[in-house]
């Protein structure tokens, strides 16, 4: 009879532990359904990659320093011969083109004739200074023209003392006045402009005038 009930006992402690790891294991299941959305952190690493192209777009389609056409000052819209612009720290003037000078200049102190097909474009220009510290026009500003077909053609050098190039430097509310000179090919000077901008500034950055 006692053999019987510790048998019955012993049943019942059996019983009692299945059903306290069936528990546990029901409690570890749910655990991991509960845990398992954590995964759902994988569409947040997508969501960054998508945001990071948006970001390059929008970085690669930011406006360019060029002027727009039409823009005062642009390639297609030049600043009318007699008008004044501001260049950097300048304001720049062209008071007078004259585009076939070469008789003019004939008397400069270093006058050469220019290579054949080439003539010599004689401007003159004002420009004032508003800097903080004292500059001199050569040194401030760098100047082109831009020929009809694109080209581009530096200043030269005929000796002439009114050039604006060998004045010296001013301090801001002054100004300077002289003449530029350029050998352009012939068939280059009707539609050409004069580029200037700041020094070392790239041509997409200038300002552009007109000749006539």
């Amino acid at each position: 009879m006692h053999r019987s009930v510790r048998l019955t006992a012993l049943f019942l402690v059996v019983v009692a532990v299945a059903a306290l790891l069936a528990a546990c294991g029901g409690s570890t299941a749910a655990n991991t359904s509960t845990t398992s959305p954590a995964v759902t952190s994988a569409p947040a690493t997508g969501s960054t990659t998508l945001t990071s192209a948006s970001n390059a777009t929008t970085s690669s389609t930011a406006p360019a320093s060029i002027a727009k056409s039409g823009t005062p000052g642009s390639k297609a819209s030049p600043i009318p011969l007699g008008t004044a612009a501001a260049v950097g720290d300048w304001k720049i003037k062209v008071t007078s083109a004259n585009l076939k000078a070469d008789a003019k200049l004939k008397s400069a102190p270093s006058y050469q004739a220019p290579d054949p097909g080439n003539q010599y474009v004689l401007l003159e220009l004002d420009a004032a200074f508003s800097g903080l510290q004292p500059d001199s026009f050569s040194n401030g500003l760098g100047y082109q023209i831009i020929g009809s077909k694109g080209d581009t053609f530096d200043a030269v050098d005929l000796g002439l003392t009114k050039s604006i190039e060998n004045t010296n430097a001013i301090v801001k509310g002054a100004s300077v006045s002289g003449s530029l000179i350029f050998a352009v090919p012939s068939d280059q000077v009707s539609g050409a402009t004069l580029w200037i901008a700041p020094s070392s500034a790239a041509q997409e950055t200038g300002i552009y005038f007109a000749l006539k």
